[in-house]
């Protein structure tokens, strides 16, 4: 089961800023337990309902994991750990990730 935290991201230039937001840890549970690096997305309550961000609420807020921002991050970036997700919402992020880079 993936996780959701609260974690320090990347300062990616003139449209994000580094600052501590929630985010989905996305990649396997396999893979977080060798490397220094995670992938994450982050959550988010602004922008638009795309096709590829998965709806989910939290802090009483409608929002949306934003899949087509995805990063690698240092696992010392990971700040509080927010939770677990549900797994129909795993199954979701993974369907969306499968069809974003299919072929």
């Amino acid at each position: 089961m993936r996780h959701p935290w609260s974690c320090q991201v990347p300062d990616t230039g003139p449209i994000e800023e580094s600052k501590t937001r929630p985010s989905e840890m996305i990649s396997p549970d396999e893979m977080n337990q060798a490397p220094r690096t995670v992938i994450i997305a982050p959550r988010t309550t602004q922008g638009h309902a795309y096709p590829w961000p998965v709806p989910l609420p939290f802090g009483g807020k409608t929002g949306r994991i934003t899949l087509d921002q995805i990063w690698a991050v240092d696992r010392e970036r990971l700040i509080d750990r927010l939770g677990t997700l549900d797994h129909d919402t795993v199954q979701r992020v993974t369907d969306v990730l499968a069809e974003m880079i299919a072929p």
